[in-house]
């Protein structure tokens, strides 16, 4: 008896960007990063799917903001009018679009649309959109509850936060979450101070914030650049804040140029007091963030930026965690597509709805360079995080870490020292924040008034 072989499943990915090469959005990092992705699946997945990339772009849409403008249109054009009818079409969203109406379209669809970059916090509503799925390393929710755990933890309620409006877009998005997050709490009392920092040195500023932390909170929550986070740390040194009754809290996302160094140590003269202002300093971030890129798929991503974009850059300064985001993106619903064919789907009745169950709740592994994902069953990677502080050394070490499958914060190791005082400093000194505690103030003696005597002394004149 002649059996037929089974048709090839058509898949089209679909990506859109913006061609200015600055941003992790742009084409110049996420073409090269999609086209190496492309390829690797279309070889592996030879014998039963057929892969079809397509990158939207405009040559007048040179940022992020106009990127949002025309994304809409952009995809409905494609969609609508390029789209072969047969094929099950995949989008790969990045953050500048994902709070458009971008999520409603591909929901009504009924396509995969996967977010590789920030997830905006209301689309992570399954009921409202059910076939979204986020391959990012940092996710805002996550980063959110981490802060909220650690806070938590010391009995940390009245916190200050300080937010850059002139740093990157991300700080600002990732405040305004923690803050949603943490209003819920009423027994929090939270305050907030935005800062533009500029070209010149915002030690002004600086100054004027940190009078204020110390009427107010023990706890600082800095969100900005780290060469103007060092900066604000020098300043609250020479003002006698990093005594071990302040501890201040950033966020590091990758190991990039673009966001600034995060050390002590720029080898310049303030080097000395950074060294012990940065012992009063927590760091949030992804546990893997100080990995290097895999040599052979980071190399290749650099070769194909400078072939196929005219644009180099070097493998030191790759943003591989991120970029390696969007190349796990095909890469995992490559694995969740072959799964649901090996399980007896019907290639021409696959829609997003029916894809997502071999997605949810699953571990993803690339054996090509890319490493291993979790996804939850809300549509989320998991990723690890690690909590770190410097030493009095000078270096930076682990201290508490938030495992992607795991809800629960744990130490790594103990922090007994902390800026030459005790960890953890409470959250108001004992005394108060302005020394004004009735206990603390000078005994005033009950001194009775003394008994005066008055004599008289008369003379008889007679």
């Amino acid at each position: 008896m002649h059996t037929s072989a089974r048709a090839l499943l058509n898949v089209s990915l679909v990506a859109v960007a913006y061609k200015a090469p600055f941003g992790f959005t742009s084409l110049v990092y996420l073409g090269p990063t999609l086209s190496v992705a492309t390829e690797y699946v279309s070889f592996k997945y030879n014998t039963t799917m057929r892969f079809n990339l397509t990158v939207l772009s405009d040559p007048v849409r040179t940022t992020c903001a106009d990127l949002n403008d025309n994304a809409v249109r952009m995809v409905s054009e494609w969609q609508y009018g390029q789209r072969q009818g047969n094929d099950l079409t995949v989008y790969i969203i990045p953050a500048c679009v994902e709070t458009t109406e971008m999520p409603y379209l591909q929901s009504q669809w009924n396509n995969i649309w996967i977010s590789t970059m920030s997830v905006s916090p209301q689309i992570r509503n399954r009921q409202l959109y059910p076939t979204w799925i986020a391959t990012n390393y940092f996710s805002l929710s996550q980063c959110s509850q981490l802060y909220v755990a650690l806070l938590n933890k010391y009995a940390w309620t009245s916190v200050f936060f300080v937010i850059d409006t002139a740093s990157p877009p991300f700080y600002y998005t990732l405040a305004s979450a923690l803050l949603g997050d943490l209003k819920r709490d009423r027994s929090m009392s939270i305050t907030v101070r935005n800062i533009a920092t500029t070209l010149g040195k915002p030690y002004g500023q600086f100054a004027a914030i940190l009078d204020d932390i110390r009427q107010a909170s023990r706890i600082v929550l800095y969100f900005g650049h780290a060469a103007f986070l060092r900066e604000f740390l020098i300043t609250a040194a020479e003002r006698q804040m990093t005594n071990g009754e302040y501890v201040y809290i950033s966020v590091e996302t990758m190991k990039n140029k673009m966001l600034g160094l995060l050390h002590w140590r720029y080898n310049d003269s303030r080097d000395e007091i950074a060294f012990q202002a940065f012992q009063s300093l927590l760091v949030v971030h992804p546990r893997n963030i100080y990995d290097g890129p895999d040599p052979t798929l980071g190399a290749e991503f650099v070769k194909r930026s400078q072939r196929d974009y005219n644009f180099t850059y070097s493998l030191v300064d790759q943003p591989f965690i991120s970029l390696v985001d969007t190349y796990l993106a095909v890469t995992s619903i490559s694995q969740a597509l072959n799964d649901s064919l090996s399980a007896g789907e019907d290639p021409a009745n696959l829609t997003g709805t029916t894809l997502v169950k071999y997605i949810l709740n699953r571990t993803f592994t690339d054996d090509n360079g890319g490493g291993t994902i979790y996804v939850d069953g809300n549509g989320q990677r998991r990723a690890d995080f690690t909590i770190s502080y410097f030493t009095t050394g000078g270096s930076r070490e682990p201290f508490m870490q938030k495992l992607g499958k795991s809800d629960e914060l744990t130490e790594v190791t103990r922090l007994t020292t902390w800026a030459n005082s005790t960890f953890p400093p409470p959250n108001e000194p004992f005394c108060g924040y302005m020394n004004q505690k009735k206990v603390c103030q000078p005994e005033r003696k009950n001194r009775k008034p003394a008994n005066r005597h008055w004599s008289c002394f008369c003379m008889d004149h007679r």
